[in-house]
């Protein structure tokens, strides 16, 4: 289960990084929080697709997990 932190933390990355680099190395923080990994020689378009992949799904899973508290 990923937390609201980590979400907001994903939005500045794709935000305020500047280079393939810093986003590679966040994508690598994905997967150390146990989200999927890419390869090493992903471009910077399809690390930016990753990152905004977690966003929405961990966004989701956040989002059912308050409704299963709810209940």
């Amino acid at each position: 289960m990923f937390t609201v932190a980590q979400i907001h933390q994903a939005k500045d990355v794709l935000e305020y990084a500047r280079s393939r680099r810093q986003l590679h190395f966040f994508c690598r923080t994905l997967a150390s929080w146990g989200y999927p990994s890419l390869g090493v020689k992903a471009t910077e378009r399809e690390l930016r697709e990753h990152i905004q992949q977690f966003i929405s799904e961990a966004a989701v899973a956040l989002n059912n997990s308050e409704k299963v508290a709810a209940a």
